[in-house]
């Protein structure tokens, strides 16, 4: 697949869809599948990049099947999991061409790299704050490249993440603005009170019912 470069793995719109890639190949080569998905998988965990695994994952559920190492692949950046990046795990797809062709090993910087912002962005997803240490042991990395990680991706925003430094925190969750509290307060209240004005509406109509005063 001589038509990727590393200058396009950040520019999902240079990339080819799945199906210019498999109409292309030859024989139904397994080998450009796989080439196909392991390139995707230098890429961001953006939105885009999502939407191309399930791309993926729905038009050729054969040839995943067929490959059980790039469906699983394929289901840890679609999925919510936590997904310890190990050198046993990464191990797994060591053989792979994209990797024996990289001297400089800039292709399994990225993949592991991408596989890190792909749990914090989950530890966004379901966490307001949590303890740096414990994002570390739970995805098998050193604290100071968790930090790393995150000032990437607020860089590139992909995520919102604050660092309290003194208790070793990070917070995912922005910090609301006077208005904006004001209008959360304001949409609490008018939810209160279509409630209580629904009950009152259905008390009465129970009393009028069964005759009640």
């Amino acid at each position: 697949m001589h038509f990727f470069t590393s200058k396009l793995i950040n520019n999902l719109a240079l990339l080819p869809t799945i199906n210019e890639i498999l109409q292309n190949r030859d024989n139904n080569s397994q080998e450009y599948f796989e080439n196909y998905i392991m390139f995707l998988s230098l890429c961001p965990p953006e939105h885009e990049t999502k939407n191309m695994f399930k791309e993926v994952e729905k038009s050729y559920k054969h040839d995943l099947e067929a490959n059980k190492l790039m469906q699983t692949l394929v289901k840890i950046r679609l999925s919510d999991d936590i997904i310890r990046v190990t050198p046993e795990f990464l191990n797994e797809f060591s053989h792979m061409k994209l990797f024996n062709n990289d001297p400089h090993n800039i292709h399994k910087s990225l993949f592991r790299k991408y596989l890190i912002q792909h749990n914090l962005g989950i530890f966004k997803k379901y966490f307001s704050q949590v303890k740096l240490q414990r994002i570390s042991e739970m995805i098998a990395i050193e604290v100071n490249e968790v930090e790393q990680e995150l000032a990437d991706m607020c860089i590139n925003k992909h995520i919102y993440a604050k660092i309290n430094r003194i208790n070793l925190t990070v917070n995912f969750k922005p910090k609301q603005e006077a208005a904006d509290k004001l209008n959360d307060m304001n949409f609490d209240l008018g939810k209160m009170l279509e409630v209580i004005e629904t009950t009152c509406h259905l008390i009465d109509k129970e009393n009028l019912k069964f005759d009640i005063k």
